[in-house]
C-alpha cells in the first residue's frame, strides 16, 4: 500500500462519526413527545417495573387499568339495538323518525331466542324509525321489521327466487320449531 493511502485510512478512523447523544425528552420543544408527561416519568417514556428499594434486579408489574372485556357478536348486536332507543326525532338530520322503544325490546328478545346453529342477524333502523334484522346469505335473504302487532317477515330464496311474508308474528311464538320451519336455509352451507 502506499503511504498515500494508508494516511487516507488513517485520518478515516481517526475522524470516526460523533457518537449519537440521546435527546432530552424532558426539555425538548420540538412537540414529538409531550415534554411535561416525561419529567413526571423520569425522562423516559417508558414505565419503570424495577423496584428500587429492594436488592438485586426484581421487577413489580404494575396493576392495569381497567380494561373493556371482549364482546361476542350477540352482545355487539344486542348493544346496537339498544342503542337505537337513545335516538330522537330527525336523528339523521333529515327528518327521520325516533324508533319505538317496544319495537327495540322486542327486535332484543327475538336476538335472544335465536337457537344455537342459526347465524345472528344484522341489526338496521330506517329512517321511518322502523327496527329490523336482516340476514343476507348465500342461500336466503330474510328481512324482520318490527311493528305495533309484532313483526313481520319477508324471505327470498336466491336458488329458486320464492319468496315468503308473514306477518303479525309475535315475539312471544319464537322457538327453535319456528326458525327451523321459516330459516333453516340459513344453516345449509
Amino acid at each position: 500500500m502506499k503511504l498515500s493511502t494508508i494516511t487516507v485510512i488513517a485520518a478515516w478512523f481517526a475522524l470516526a462519526a460523533q457518537p449519537t447523544i440521546a435527546k432530552d425528552w424532558a426539555t425538548s420543544t420540538d412537540g414529538a413527545i409531550s415534554s411535561a408527561y416525561v419529567a413526571q416519568q423520569s425522562g423516559s417514556i417508558a414505565p419503570s417495573y424495577i423496584n428500587a428499594d429492594t436488592e438485586g434486579s426484581a421487577t413489580e408489574i404494575a396493576q392495569l387499568g381497567i380494561q373493556q372485556q371482549p364482546i361476542d357478536r350477540t352482545e355487539a348486536i344486542r348493544m346496537e339495538l339498544h342503542s337505537y332507543g337513545g335516538y330522537a326525532e330527525d336523528w339523521d338530520g333529515e327528518g327521520a323518525v325516533a324508533p319505538h322503544k317496544g319495537h327495540v325490546d322486542n327486535a332484543i328478545a327475538m336476538l335472544e331466542r335465536i337457537p344455537s346453529g342459526f347465524p345472528l342477524p344484522k341489526p338496521m333502523l330506517s329512517s321511518s324509525g322502523t327496527v329490523g334484522l336482516y340476514w343476507d346469505h348465500p342461500n336466503l335473504f330474510a328481512d324482520i321489521a318490527f311493528e305495533d302487532n309484532g313483526f313481520s317477515l319477508f324471505t327470498r330464496d336466491k336458488r329458486t327466487k320464492e319468496e315468503t311474508y308473514a306477518e303479525g308474528v309475535s315475539v312471544n311464538d319464537l322457538n327453535a320449531a319456528w326458525f327451523a320451519a321459516r330459516l333453516q336455509k340459513l344453516r345449509e352451507a
